[in-house]
């Protein structure tokens, strides 16, 4: 493989080669498919604004791990509600900045819910932080999708 074509996995850090203009690869290792960053491309289209603004699909959780600003957010509380668990979430942005709110997520069995007082991962938009704070939620190496209301 060569260097300069190379990226690594968001999910497992395996090496990923795209090939030519490709705009997405599928990991040999964990089996995700990754958008192809912009500048490994070789054409000059693209459709990455359309999938920032794609909300609520694959195709923006794709967007958001590989081109969202990193934040890691404790989590203050567990409450059932239904078949989703509400969980209670409180960090700051990578520019310093605070946010708390919450996530309604659907635990997909075997997994359970964090704990409170757990520190898990984010995605965020960076872009999108006025009302919302579009955001893909890391639980057991898996993103999932949710707004976090402000």
């Amino acid at each position: 493989m060569s260097d300069a074509k190379t990226f690594k996995c968001p999910s497992c850090g395996s090496a990923l080669e795209p090939d030519g203009d490709e705009k997405e690869v599928k990991c040999a290792y964990c089996g995700s498919t990754v958008i192809v960053p912009k500048d490994l491309r070789d054409d000059d289209e693209t459709d990455e604004d359309d999938a920032e603004h794609d909300i609520g699909t694959p195709r923006h959780v794709r967007w958001l791990i590989q081109n969202g600003n990193d934040a890691t957010v404790k989590v203050d509380g567990i409450m059932p509600n239904g078949s989703d668990v509400q969980i209670n979430l409180s960090g700051k942005k990578a520019d310093g900045g605070k946010f708390e709110g919450y996530v309604l997520y659907t635990p997909p069995p075997p997994f359970a819910a964090p704990q409170p007082g757990t520190m898990i991962k984010i995605k965020y938009n960076p872009k999108r932080v006025n009302v919302q704070l579009d955001f893909a939620i890391q639980i057991d190496g898996q993103f999932y999708f949710h707004d976090l209301l402000l």
